[in-house]
C-alpha cells in the first residue's frame, strides 16, 4: 500500500487510491518525532508525541513479520555504502573542518546528502563526524526513506593510519519509510570497520572488500541482525 511520505520542508509523494496521508514532521520544540496514530484522515509523525504513539503496520495475511523487519533494512542496504563513499570524498576534497555538502541520488527515488565536519592537519588520525539526510530516498522499487531534518542519523568515523590503516565507526538514528507494504521508522544501530589504503587520485580510501557492516535495524516489525561485508 503506498502512502504520502512528506517532511516539513517539502512533500514526497507516494500515491495510492484509499490510503491516508502520512506526513513526517518535526515541532518547534525538540524531542522525539513519533507517528501520532489518531483516527484523522492524516497521520502525522509529530515531536510531541509520546514514545508509544507509533503507527500500526499493514501486518496482512501475505506479509510476515519477520520478512518486513528484514524487508525495511533491505531498502537501506545499497544507501549504507553510498553513504560511506560521500563521506570519504567530503573528507578528500575538504579544506576544512566543515566539508562541503556531497549527494547523490537513489537508484529509484530521493536524494542522499552527507554534511558534517571532518578533522584537520598533519595527525595520521583522523575523525570523521557527519549526518545524513535522505528525501524520498530509494534504491529498490516500492519502499523510500526519509530522515526527519532535527534529527538526522549520525555516521561517525575514525580513521586511523592514514593513508593506509584502518576504520571504525558507527552509524545510528532513526529513518522513516513508506510504501512497498511497509510504514513507520527503522532505527539503526550499525558498527563500521575496514581496512585503509592511499587513493591515487586523492588521499585515502577503504580496500574493496574490506568494509564490514554490523548491527540491527528495528522497527515495528521486529529487529533484523545486520551483517554485511562489501
Amino acid at each position: 500500500m503506498w502512502c504520502r511520505l512528506a517532511l516539513a520542508a517539502g512533500t514526497v509523494a507516494l500515491l495510492a487510491t484509499g490510503c491516508p496521508d502520512v506526513e513526517i514532521s518535526t515541532a518547534d520544540a525538540g524531542g522525539d518525532a513519533r507517528v501520532d496514530a489518531s483516527p484523522t484522515a492524516d497521520a502525522n509523525i509529530d515531536a510531541s508525541a509520546t514514545a508509544d504513539a507509533t503507527a500500526t503496520p499493514d501486518t496482512g495475511t501475505d506479509v510476515d513479520a519477520g520478512h518486513a523487519a528484514r524487508d525495511a533494512y533491505l531498502g537501506l542496504d545499497l544507501a549504507i555504502e553510498k553513504a560511506l563513499v560521500l563521506a570519504f570524498r567530503g573528507f578528500n576534497s575538504a579544506s576544512s573542518a566543515d566539508i562541503d555538502p556531497q549527494m547523490d541520488t537513489g537508484a529509484t527515488a530521493g536524494t542522499m546528502t552527507v554534511t558534517g565536519q571532518v578533522d584537520q592537519g598533519a595527525s595520521d588520525n583522523k575523525q570523521m563526524r557527519l549526518y545524513l539526510a535522505l528525501e524520498g530516498y530509494g534504491d529498490t522499487a516500492g519502499t523510500v526513506y526519509a530522515t526527519y531534518p532535527e534529527m538526522l542519523p549520525y555516521l561517525e568515523l575514525n580513521l586511523m593510519g592514514i593513508p593506509s590503516g584502518t576504520l571504525a565507526g558507527t552509524l545510528t538514528g532513526r529513518i522513516g519509510m513508506a510504501g512497498g507494504g511497509l510504514s513507520g521508522d527503522v532505527s539503526l544501530d550499525l558498527t563500521i570497520t575496514a581496512t585503509l589504503e592511499p587513493d591515487p587520485a586523492a588521499l585515502v580510501r577503504r580496500v574493496a572488500g574490506t568494509t564490514h557492516v554490523t548491527g540491527s535495524a528495528t522497527s515495528i516489525y521486529g529487529t533484523y541482525p545486520v551483517d554485511m561485508t562489501f
